[in-house]
């Protein structure tokens, strides 16, 4: 089966490359992975140098692992274990739906973004407030669906967070992928469709259409 993110880079990814180019042989340190992220990295950035962290590593596969640089186990409270990697040290950090799992979200940012290099670029994307008023959804498509989002993320305390850290926003809001929204509009008839038949809403394709993901980007000033 082709894969929408196979063939143009996932949001996620589209800041990196405006900022580095493809390719490019960045040091990217990637929070929260899931199965299917460490192929993602080294297709878009095949010559990157891939770290991922996480609370297990159980939940990665062999395939996936064996395509990490360096694998960071960190605490249960996703916070605890960060010591063990020099700051400055990346040109890139991703949070990709990873701050909602977590009871203390912004002590994280604090911490990752001290790993950032001058110049570095870091991306966070988590639920957005309209996910609250969404449907529920197989796939997760109401906040309340994944029953491991434990903190709704407040947009403005990211962004301040950040800006404190020495970190220059260049966006905060509703992840516009253009692509995405449009595929989102064509799927969207057919979800209300499939809504009748079967009484469930899918998520798949529809959350970028319906807003339900907020992104930060911000880039960590140089030093004088």
């Amino acid at each position: 089966m082709i894969r929408l993110q196979d063939q143009f880079p996932p949001p996620k990814f589209k800041p990196l490359i405006k900022r580095f180019g493809r390719p490019a042989s960045i040091t990217m340190l990637d929070i929260g992975l899931a199965n299917g992220s460490a192929p993602l990295a080294r297709k878009w950035f095949p010559n990157c140098h891939y770290h991922g962290a996480d609370i297990v590593e159980s939940h990665i596969s062999p395939s996936d692992r064996s395509l990490l640089d360096a694998f960071y186990l960190v605490g249960p409270d996703g916070i605890q274990g960060y010591d063990a990697i020099a700051d400055e040290s990346f040109d890139a950090i991703i949070l990709n739906h990873v701050l909602e799992h977590l009871v203390n979200p912004l002590d994280l940012l604090i911490t990752v973004s001290a790993k950032l290099k001058p110049g570095g670029i870091i991306f966070a994307a988590f639920p957005s407030p309209t996910s609250l008023r969404l449907p529920s959804g197989s796939g997760t498509l109401h906040f309340c669906d994944d029953p491991t989002h434990v903190t709704m993320i407040d947009i403005v305390a990211v962004v301040n967070c950040l800006l404190r850290r020495d970190i220059k926003i260049i966006y905060a809001g509703p992840t516009r992928d253009w692509l995405r929204i449009a595929i989102g509009a064509i799927i969207l008839p057919w979800a209300f469709v499939r809504r009748l038949l079967t009484g469930q809403w899918q998520a798949r394709g529809l959350w970028y259409v319906l807003g339900f993901e907020d992104s930060v980007v911000g880039i960590k000033r140089s030093k004088l």
